[in-house]
């Protein structure tokens, strides 16, 4: 029969799964994806896909009549059509994901360069046309190095790919600030004359990109709200010491190191492990990133000695532990009352404990003084308001004495 939604009739199926270079199988039941379900899980040769190891379906990511013909799970994976031709989810050497096949086609840190060529039109793949060059990148998860770096002179390595590393590099020389950030490719210019050549100037630091003046020395790897692109996510070694983004120790604040989904600044919401995502940067900090109990998303336990949702207010301190009556309150233990005084709750010993409350971290050790639940109610908010009494007394005198 014939599936109105389906763009092939049972014959036209195996007509399909001709073009596709697959053994034709009997279709079973409706046609709309009978096809690719079958020829993907039919793993027996029986003519369906009832078997236990058969009965989740793999879909055709593109079952279409203008390009689905060479597109279905198990598919050659061709890196420069632009399909996800085996239907794994990732197409040719675009983005992060790259697929398996296509990893030297992808310039996976952002330099410019592949392990196949050069990135000439900006889309991070070397996959067009002319791209496939012999200026390759001979670390292409390494930002700091490719053939269109300059030589950072004290990082070990051969930035620019010449076979010539730090010092012994033409490039590492002291004798001039070409970008005037007050730093040379080796040394510090200390005088403002716009070299490095001086009594004092051959320090051990280098300009990594002399004709750049927003990257050198003097320029923090970290992220600065509003900077386009932002330092830490943007693949560049701002601060030339050889570390880029989260490699650099001045950008692990945006990692989640406890796995909280809170970074040292923003919110992990793709579970990634790291705050560098688009939005990602807001609500605040995590005060403890070794602590998965606190963070910006916690809620405040108002009782622990601890500033839990970060906030910079601990405990009875915190706006969110503020009581509104005693019934709010839910700290005291043995032989202790929970009140509200002013919004804040405050544990006091509970005067039908027959010592005073002087068991109140015992569990079971004093005994009550009164059978009579109404007398012990009337004795209980007696005592609470002459406690609160004093309490408000000793406020009232120091608000005096601060005053005075």
């Amino acid at each position: 029969p014939v599936d109105q939604g389906c763009p092939y009739d049972c014959g036209s199926c195996e007509s399909h799964e001709q073009r596709n270079h697959l053994p034709v199988v009997p279709v079973t039941s409706a046609c709309d994806l009978d096809c690719p379900v079958c020829y993907t899980h039919n793993k027996n040769g029986d003519g369906d896909c009832g078997e236990n190891n058969e009965s989740v379906p793999e879909s055709d990511c593109d079952d279409s009549l203008a390009t689905g013909a060479a597109v279905y799970p198990g598919a050659l994976e061709l890196c420069f059509n632009g399909l996800d031709d085996d239907c794994n989810g990732n197409t040719d050497a675009q983005g992060t994901s790259a697929d398996p096949r296509c990893v030297a086609y992808a310039d996976f840190d952002r330099d410019g360069y592949c392990a196949t060529g050069r990135d000439m039109n900006g889309d991070f793949d070397c996959a067009d046309t002319g791209e496939q060059t012999s200026d390759a990148d001979t670390a292409p998860m390494d930002g700091t190095i490719s053939p269109g770096n300059h030589e950072a002179c004290f990082d070990r390595k051969d930035n620019d790919q010449d076979n010539l590393t730090d010092q012994l590099d033409p490039e590492c020389v002291n004798t001039k600030d070409d970008d005037d950030d007050g730093y040379c490719p080796m040394g510090r210019d200390l005088n403002g004359d716009g070299d490095c050549t001086d009594t004092g100037e051959n320090f051990g630091v280098s300009d990594c990109d002399d004709g750049d003046a927003t990257r050198g020395p003097q320029t923090p790897e970290v992220f600065v709200e509003g900077l386009e692109p932002g330092r830490c996510f943007d693949y560049l070694d701002n601060d030339c010491d050889g570390k880029i983004d989260l490699g650099d120790m001045d950008c692990v604040y945006l990692r989640d190191l406890d796995g909280d989904g809170i970074c040292g600044n923003g919110v992990d919401d793709n579970g990634d492990g790291d705050c560098l995502d688009t939005d990602e940067q807001r609500y605040g900090v995590d005060c403890a990133d070794d602590d998965p109990m606190r963070a910006s998303s916690r809620r405040e336990q108002c009782f622990d000695g601890v500033d839990n949702d970060c906030d910079g207010t601990t405990d009875g301190a915190d706006g969110n532990c503020q009581c509104g009556r005693s019934s709010d309150c839910r700290n005291a233990g043995v032989c202790q009352l929970d009140v509200c005084v002013q919004n804040v709750c405050q544990v006091i010993a509970d005067p039908n404990c027959a010592d005073g409350g002087g068991s109140s971290g015992g569990g079971g050790g004093c005994a009550v003084s009164s059978d009579d639940p109404t007398a012990d109610r009337a004795a209980a908010a007696l005592a609470f308001v002459s406690w609160a009494a004093v309490w408000l007394g000793r406020r009232r005198r120091r608000a005096t004495a601060a005053r005075g």
